[in-house]
């Protein structure tokens, strides 16, 4: 089912407060940072993708605070994997 822009927006906002935290310990603090970037412009941009809604349900599982943390740490990786992929393809938009 296609995302809605309500849904959408929601993702969005809650990339922005708590992104940072689903991504701690993850890497060194400038990848991270380019990873909390490509992931917030996925969210709104990223609708041509073949896996738009997998990931959009990584993101949302990732930022669900109230599943113990451990507990979404396979879904986290994945999401990471994902944005590291997307970074490193010269033919994916924000590419470095």
């Amino acid at each position: 089912m296609e995302p809605t822009d309500d849904y959408i927006g929601y993702l969005q906002q809650e990339w922005s407060i708590s992104g940072a935290l689903v991504l701690r310990n993850h890497g060194v603090g400038s990848d991270l940072e380019a990873i909390h970037e490509c992931v917030n412009s996925f969210i709104v941009n990223g609708r041509q993708d073949q896996e738009y809604e997998l990931i959009l349900s990584r993101i949302d599982h990732s930022l669900n605070l109230d599943i113990p943390f451990a507990a979404t740490s396979t879904v986290r990786e994945s999401l990471i994997s994902t944005a590291r992929t997307k970074l490193k393809d010269p033919l994916y938009p924000h590419a470095q």
